[in-house]
């Protein structure tokens, strides 16, 4: 955890959010120590470029989380609409965050996956 909170600060996560996005990411990743700096790292370099690109969606994906399915399930667009967005830089980072904390919320199919690990 210390060394993703380093890595979300570096990236320019504010303090604030900070306790949330590492809640998140250890529930998205499952507690998993490999899965969980893995997401951290990407969802570090989107924070840091303010918007979600391929090569982050792939780092993601091969962690075990796909941000587009759970944008896509909470927006009601297609994965293909959601492809074109990103292609043109539309996803920002916000919307990132949004999707890990619904995947993590209530609800979410990563809901306490920290705690039942």
């Amino acid at each position: 955890l210390k060394d993703g909170a380093q890595t979300l600060l570096n990236f320019g996560v504010s303090a604030d959010a900070l306790l949330p996005t590492l809640r998140n990411l250890g529930d998205v990743s499952g507690g998993d120590a490999e899965r969980f700096s893995r997401l951290a790292l990407a969802f570090g370099q989107v924070m840091g470029k303010g918007r979600l690109m391929g090569q982050e969606v792939n780092q993601m994906i091969e962690a075990g989380f796909n941000p587009l399915q759970e944008i896509s399930r909470t927006t009601g667009k297609s994965m293909a609409k959601l492809s074109e967005e990103m292609e043109a830089g539309q996803i920002s980072s916000r919307m990132l965050a949004a999707a890990f904390a619904s995947a993590a919320g209530p609800g979410g199919r990563f809901h306490g996956m920290m705690k039942q690990q």
